[in-house]
């Protein structure tokens, strides 16, 4: 499931540029895979927001995959959404 979904505030250029640079710092340290469970931190990385903040979910940011995985509810699912509208904005 892509992380990538409808209301995204910021250009598919700029959430690959936000993956980018901690996939950047992730080498740097020499970290394969990394969790993130934070909602403010999964929501800069990626735009994702949901009134689902309360409950568990997390990204996980893999150094050989190119998008994120988000793990979170099914009911939750739908704010992640599809990839793109075509108009350049996630």
């Amino acid at each position: 499931m892509s992380i990538i979904g409808d209301g995204i505030p910021f250009t598919k250029a700029e959430f690959s540029r936000r993956i980018a640079l901690v996939k950047s710092e992730m080498e740097r340290r020499e970290i394969d895979t990394l969790l993130i469970s934070e909602p403010s931190n999964i929501c800069y990385l990626t735009g994702y927001e949901a009134w689902s903040f309360y409950v568990f979910q997390m990204l996980v940011l893999h150094r050989d995959l190119e998008e994120p995985v988000w793990i979170g509810r099914y009911m939750d699912a739908v704010s992640v959404g599809p990839l793109d509208s075509g108009d350049g904005v996630i």
